[in-house]
């Protein structure tokens, strides 16, 4: 059975695992704490967008993406969620969306999880 893919917002405050990692077969990963005390595991192995887009961004920063459930061993290390190297994936540029939250870009600082 596949699991279903979700889109949501993501605001990712830190690293964990230690970082961008490479398994023995060949996949890389890195394993991000998002508001709220989630974890979002990124995956890629033929393209490294998703995980390089997060790395370069700085922290804290936002993303919106597709996810599915993690498999059962993921959980077991805390992840919440996964995505893979094809799935939707985008950095938001916090300037472009806080007018849509109601906020004043000026307004936005590492506090609120939202600006860099």
């Amino acid at each position: 059975m596949r699991a279903e893919r979700n889109t949501d917002t993501f605001q990712i405050v830190g690293f964990d695992e230690g970082g961008k990692k490479i398994g023995p077969d060949g996949v890389h990963r890195l394993v991000c704490n998002i508001k709220g005390g989630r974890k979002i595991a990124i995956w890629g192995k033929d393209s490294m967008d998703n995980i390089n887009a997060v790395w370069n961004a700085g922290l804290p920063c936002t993303v919106e993406c597709d996810t599915i459930p993690p498999e059962e061993w993921g959980t077991q290390y805390g992840h919440t969620h996964w995505v893979w190297e094809k799935d939707n994936f985008a950095h938001v540029d916090v300037d472009a969306v806080a007018p849509a939250l109601g906020l004043s870009p000026d307004g936005l600082n590492r506090v609120d999880g939202l600006r860099s």
